[in-house]
């Protein structure tokens, strides 16, 4: 099947029926888009997003305990239960629990939880600009993370000098 027809294909199974309502998401992200994120604010999904209803799901795409992203799924955003099928029976054979979101969907609002390595978030969805706000957009994308690069460093080589 050709790209353009899967994307069809899944956009046209996505709904919103309340089924994973106030239920915990969890989605596995490796540490250097965590750093990202952190220097952004913001994670844009352009295409769809995979989660998990298990937390350990989620763990096996992540490496040395780093990254969860811990959320709940907020209207309109419309998605599809991998882990459950027309007869409502979770498959043993998909053990991830995976819940496939919507295209377009950005997640903001990152804050640490007790927990090392895991944050909660919020995913909404997000609203495609023109062209020259997206440049607008990537260029304070950039400078921010300059910005936060610059301050990993400075307090980096501030913990080097106290340890000499």
């Amino acid at each position: 099947m050709p790209v353009l027809e899967t994307i069809r294909a899944l956009d046209s199974v996505m709904k919103n029926d309340g089924r994973v309502r106030n239920q915990t998401l969890y989605r596995g992200i490796p540490r250097w888009l965590l750093t990202l994120f952190l220097a952004q604010g913001v994670q844009i999904n352009k295409s769809f997003t995979s989660c998990s209803l298990s937390l350990r799901g989620a763990q096996l795409f992540t490496t040395d305990d780093c990254c969860i992203l811990m959320f709940e799924l907020q209207n309109p955003l419309k998605f599809y239960d991998f882990s459950a099928f027309e007869t409502g029976i979770r498959s043993a054979a998909l053990q991830e629990a995976e819940i496939l979101i919507q295209r377009n969907t950005q997640f903001t609002h990152l804050r640490e939880t007790n927990t090392e390595g895991v944050y909660t978030c919020t995913l909404e969805p997000y609203v495609l600009h023109p062209l020259t706000r997206t440049r607008e957009a990537a260029q304070l994308r950039s400078e921010r993370m300059a910005a936060y690069l610059a301050q990993l460093d400075s307090s980096s080589s501030s913990e080097e000098e106290e340890s000499d």
